[in-house]
């Protein structure tokens, strides 16, 4: 996927279809194969959106949701996290056995505790500050949050620990697979209270704004805990999904998280008061790890489908979609800045849609690899012109300087050509035979000349500079070791060029050409 900017209109492209997002309320997607499950989440201080996946930490912006930072620190996949009372991050990792805090402006690690031959499976912050975290052999323990020493270790559940939260009053509760929660006094760590009321293991905890107490199991319910008694006010069966994560949300309300792998992995909210269903959402396309709500009060999820998702706190529609999957993008909606109501989806081609470029008039042009390229009008969509050029898929596009249309081509049948079409007529105004393999990618410098890159079989990659006028080649770059894959021009006018390897060689080059 690619994106180009009219204005304040995004342009994004896949199979088979075109779509506009105004500025960017719009999906995050990429090619990002160290993206993996995303575990869990938290909200920072500042609104920023924390999240813990396959041994790294991630700081996403409140409001573009772009990525602000990757942490690499821990040697496992991070399990849970926890915003301290300074603002500082607390993470616990996996097969890690470690816990780290992190430091709320710089990122850099401030201290890691190691914990032997266990897992962290769950922490939370006490109201003194202190750090409470649960393990998998079943033990709770508390550690300051000046020194980091160990304060108190509580032999608390017969099975590992699942899930913690802290009550208004202070006290710890604690969820287990042995199928019990437990409250736990928060000055003498003594066990207050063991509430069996489940069949199968605690997986989730919150705590609701009058107190009481949610909790989320395997066996498909959730359970409302009178903060007092600890009696059981209500059980909401869920039918065929267990709850998997917990939230309250800024009005009171209960969202729930599910997903056994093979239903509908889905969001519920549910009423505060009655406990009705208001809302089902179908979020995630495996089951849901976390989720928290920010102080816009818009819900977020994270599933082990890999993606981050936030939902509207009003509408529940889907806002944005952070997502870092190694599949294909199918398709892509406009959606405008305050209804993210779709704008326009064009399909257009009889195949995948390969590239995109803005004409001067503002008109769009797309290439598929159904041979063709269309040009649509900018106001209405519609498709105004086909062009029937090349022998093979289209690869790429871009516009000269005097607004002419340059496209590439990727020959299985040895037709690798650039060509260069009239931007009233369309009529091709010349053919290079360009390069002795596959044109990848196009580029104007400054000065009005074409760059293209190719990819070679016989691992001749090379850069090539065609002059504007008489599309003569000025200079042959033999650089890269594997397919030149993208360009772009420098403010300076040097050209950025970008190539990934089958063989593990994937770089980044910057070239100066001189007019001589």
């Amino acid at each position: 996927m690619k994106d180009v900017k009219i204005k304040n209109l995004w342009v994004k492209w896949s199979k088979k279809r075109i779509s506009f997002a105004r500025k960017y309320n719009l999906t995050i997607e990429g090619e990002n194969k160290d993206f993996e499950n995303v575990e869990c989440l938290a909200i920072m201080q500042d609104g920023n959106i924390v999240s813990g996946s396959e041994e790294t930490i991630k700081i996403w912006d409140k409001i573009t949701f772009e990525c602000l930072k990757t942490i690499n620190g821990h040697d496992d996949c991070v399990k849970c996290l926890a915003i301290m009372q300074n603002g500082n991050i607390v993470s616990g990792s996996g097969h890690g056995e470690t816990i780290k805090i992190w430091d709320k402006d710089t990122f850099e690690c401030l201290k890691t505790i190691f914990i032997s031959r266990v897992w962290v499976s769950c922490l939370a912050i006490m109201q003194n500050g202190n750090i409470v975290y649960g393990k998998d052999e079943a033990i709770i323990d508390i550690w300051d949050k000046d020194t980091s020493e160990c304060l108190k270790k509580i032999n608390g559940h017969n099975r590992e620990m699942k899930s913690l939260v802290i009550m208004q009053s202070g006290n710890i509760v604690s969820g287990s697979r042995d199928e019990t929660i437990k409250i736990w006094n928060k000055d003498t760590f003594e066990c207050i209270k063991i509430i069996n009321g489940r069949n199968n293991e605690i997986k989730s905890l919150a705590i609701m704004q009058n107190g009481n107490i949610v909790s989320g199991s395997l066996d498909n319910t959730i359970k409302i805990w009178d903060k007092d008694t600890f009696e059981c006010l209500k059980t909401i069966n869920r039918r065929y999904a267990s709850v998997y994560c917990l939230a309250i949300m800024q009005n009171g309300n209960i969202v729930s998280g599910s997903g056994d792998g093979t239903i509908g992995e889905t969001i519920q909210i549910w009423d505060k008061d009655t406990f009705e269903c208001l809302k089902k959402i179908n979020g995630h396309n495996r089951e849901m790890k976390s989720l928290v709500i920010m102080q816009n009060g818009n819900i977020v999820s994270g599933s082990r489908d890999e993606t981050i998702k936030i939902w509207n706190k009003d509408t529940f529609e889907c806002i944005k979609i952070i997502n870092g999957r190694n599949n294909e993008i199918k398709s892509l909606a406009i959606m405008q800045n305050d209804t993210f109501e779709c704008l326009k989806t064009i399909n257009g081609h009889d195949d995948w849609v390969t590239c995109l470029a803005i004409m001067q008039d503002g008109k769009i042009v797309s290439g598929s690899r159904d041979k063709t390229i269309k040009k649509w009008d900018k106001d209405t969509f519609e498709c105004l012109k086909t062009i029937n050029g090349h022998d093979d898929l289209v690869t790429c596009l871009a516009i000269m300087q005097d607004g002419n249309i340059v496209s590439g081509s990727f020959g299985y049948d040895g037709e690798e050509t650039i060509k260069i079409w009239d931007k009233d007529t369309f009529e091709c105004l010349k053919t290079i035979n360009s390069h002795d393999d596959w044109v990848t990618c196009l580029a104007i410098m400054q000065e009005g000349n074409i760059v293209s890159g190719s990819f070679g079989y016989d691992g001749v990659e090379t850069i090539k500079i065609w002059d504007k006028e008489t599309f003569e080649c000025l200079k042959t770059i033999n650089g890269h070791k594997s397919c030149v894959s993208c360009l772009a021009i420098m403010q300076n006018g040097n050209i950025v060029s970008g190539s990934f390897g089958h063989d593990g060689v994937e770089t980044i080059k910057i070239w100066m050409f001189k007019d001589n």
